[in-house]
């Protein structure tokens, strides 16, 4: 059903929170009980989670254990209740969406390693497959605007993934996979110990044909941490390379992606990717409440790709380096009790762009520099509430030249406020305002085309794209039990995206405000020693506000999503676990005019793991889309009869065997 009137989404509402108080109710008695406090990292700087002026879903090592995800992006949408789309460029990641960004989500979400930016200066999303699950500490999901501490392009949110520092023996493992569609895969991961240092390195090889002809994928990857510590400061290198190569089936019409699924028209397209980071960190008690932290990176990447029919060869690479320093103190306002926190970025980011048609070359060139500085203090007003406000400036200049030619110079300014009040250790309201910021892509504001007489008026002509965000929320956890319901509104101006209707059959432009409302409930509770629930729901409406395109939807965005686990604790050892995911229609791709007579249809889907531990091995076995279910959740034209259309795999069943030496 659409979302038309405020009726209507109050019932919304009052439907979630009658969820929220089943689950409260029906979980231990304990969960009124205070339990001991954590810390989370989201703002930068390590915290307990009541100091935190907004709501942190933290998927902890004992999640990830029990539920049997293989992958990070797989916790993510599984255990973190992130919507999830195929990816169109080949690899095992689907594309992740966290408020309703649709075809620009990448472009809106900052995700982290170890509070480290991984996004890219283009379109290209975060490859998270490249960091083994078994490295992973914990993942902390920050839903909402995070860009005065992380900066532009963060609209949707901030993933922080988090990996393992007091490693041991424990850690050394072997694990071996094999399923459906020619899967195979082999994990390693050896703890290294010298003197004081703690070192982790985890080796990943993945193959599989996939679920359509020319759709094989094959990567390996390499990781590196280590950590070393003292009573005052903490040390940590990170290294990483990934390798990977990919078929690139392409779409198919309508027809075909129901009748014959794994059918393609490009048996012979391809294309590959190689990554190499480095990453040093360091962070150190300076004076009485006073702390200091630094992290550099350097990272290289290059990607190739063939479209054999369409004549074309294109090869990228990419380098990014980055400097972050931020220090932060425990200070007195006024007698209240403060934590002030100061800081900056600098980041440079190029690329090397070659493309060969028929009838000849292409190249571009582009260098994109980010200078920023930004603040945040929070204040105790009592013990129970504080309050807390920030900024940031940042100074971006982006240039493009060869056969693509633009030019980006922006000045922006981004700022939040807002506050929380704690019920309990484990209870609290919060409230955040603010206004956050996303430039152009690399792929986007370079829209001169001199090789081709096509210079026209819309060259460096696209604006920033803002937003003014408001959003309150609760949070509530036990020992057994974690609830949080977030109700949002994001008023956006120039929302960047692409017309279906211009250009090379597509442009990039600035559109007519957008409005992005919503209602989020993630969940997890103990309803017995036994049995596990978690999920979550959200509810939400993404529409144009204004004229020519005012009350359209926008492409891409259910208006419903939801996902759902249940677990069974058979006898301390084995465990089985049922994951469903359901969302409804969405508006294709590219049509911001909504003039495609039908919508990319909504479905359904659901997962079966097993998991079963005997002394030092772990057995895992899984069936994905368990009902077999035909579907897609990406098309990019009106056209039914146009290859636009990407099907989604059938039932797949995988088994793993894990040993712990």
């Amino acid at each position: 059903m659409r979302i038309k009137c405020k009726r209507g989404r109050f019932a919304s509402a009052r439907l979630l929170l009658s969820f929220y108080a089943v689950f409260s109710v029906t979980g231990h008695a304990e969960v009124v009980n205070e339990i001991e406090p954590f810390i989370v990292t989201a703002s930068r700087i390590p915290e307990a989670p009541n100091a935190v002026p907004y709501a942190i879903q933290t998927i902890t090592l004992e999640d990830i254990s029990k539920s049997g995800v293989r992958t990070v992006n797989e916790a993510l949408r599984v255990l973190g209740g992130i919507q999830g789309s195929i990816n169109t460029s080949g690899g095992r990641d689907q594309v992740l969406d966290m408020r309703g960004f649709g075809e620009e989500s990448a472009s809106n979400q900052v995700i982290l390693v170890d509070g480290v930016r991984q996004n890219e200066g283009d379109k290209t999303g975060v490859d998270l497959g490249w960091i083994t699950i078994n490295s992973v500490d914990r993942i902390e999901i920050l839903r909402g605007s995070g860009s005065v501490m992380y900066g532009e392009g963060a609209s949707a949110g901030v993933i922080n993934v988090i990996t393992k520092k007091d490693v041991d023996e424990t850690d050394d493992k072997v694990l071996v996979a094999g399923g459906s569609n020619g899967t195979r895969e082999l994990r390693l991961s050896k703890f290294l110990p010298s003197g004081s240092w703690r070192t982790l390195v985890t080796m990943n090889r993945y193959l599989t044909d996939n679920h359509r002809e020319n759709y094989a994928y094959q990567g390996s990857s390499l990781r590196l941490n280590s950590h070393w510590a003292d009573d005052a400061t903490t040390l940590s290198i990170g290294f990483a390379a990934d390798e990977s190569r990919m078929g690139l089936p392409g779409g198919l019409n309508v027809s075909d992606a129901l009748s014959r699924p794994s059918f393609s028209y490009k048996p012979n397209d391809r294309g590959s990717s190689t990554l190499g980071s480095l990453t040093l960190a360091a962070d150190t008690v300076l004076g009485a409440g006073w702390h200091g932290a630094v992290d550099v990176s350097r990272r290289l990447r290059s990607t190739d790709a063939v479209y054999v029919l369409d004549d074309q060869t294109v090869s990228n690479l990419n380098s990014m380096s980055r400097i972050g320093v931020r220090s932060w103190w425990d200070i007195n306002t006024f007698g209240l009790k403060s934590v002030f926190v100061v800081g900056v970025d600098q980041e440079r980011w190029g690329e090397a762009r070659r493309s060969v048609y028929s009838s000849g070359p292409s190249h571009q060139n582009i260098d994109q520099t980010s200078d920023a500085v930004y603040f945040r203090q929070s204040t105790m007003l009592s013990p129970q509430a504080s309050a807390f406000w920030g900024a940031r400036r940042t100074l971006s200049d982006r240039v493009s030249s060869g056969s693509t030619v633009g030019a980006l110079k922006a000045r922006n300014n981004s700022w939040e406020a807002g506050g929380t009040l704690a019920l309990s250790q484990n209870e609290k309201f919060f409230l955040r305002l603010g206004q956050g910021v996303r430039l152009a892509k690399a792929d986007e504001f370079a829209t001169c085309y001199p090789d081709y007489g096509s210079c026209s008026d819309t060259v460096n002509k696209l604006k920033p794209q803002t937003s003014k965000d408001a959003e309150v929320g609760f949070e509530q956890r036990s020992e057994h039990s974690s609830h949080e319901v977030r109700i949002y509104q994001s008023r956006i101006r120039d929302e960047i995206g692409l017309d279906a209707d211009k250009g090379f059959g597509y442009e990039v432009a600035n559109f007519s405000p957008t409005i992005r409302e919503g209602l989020e409930y993630t969940f997890s509770s103990d309803l017995s020693k036994a049995w596990t629930v978690g999920g979550a729901i959200a509810v939400r409406s993404a529409k144009f506000k204004g004229e020519p395109l005012n009350g359209n939807e926008v492409p891409l965005v259910s208006r419903y999503f939801g996902t759902a686990n249940l677990r069974y604790n058979i006898d301390g050892r084995s465990s089985l676990m049922f994951v469903s995911q359901i969302q409804s229609s969405q508006v294709v791709s590219g049509d911001i005019r909504n003039a495609c007579s039908d919508r990319l249809p909504g479905f359904g889907i659901a997962t079966l793991k097993y998991t079963q531990q005997r002394e030092k091995y772990t057995w895992r076995a899984e069936m994905n889309n368990v009902f077999d279910r035909s579907y897609y959740n990406f098309r990019s034209r009106c056209d039914a009869t146009k290859k636009s259309v990407y099907p989604e795999a059938g039932r797949t069943i995988l088994v793993a065997l894990e040993r712990a030496f």
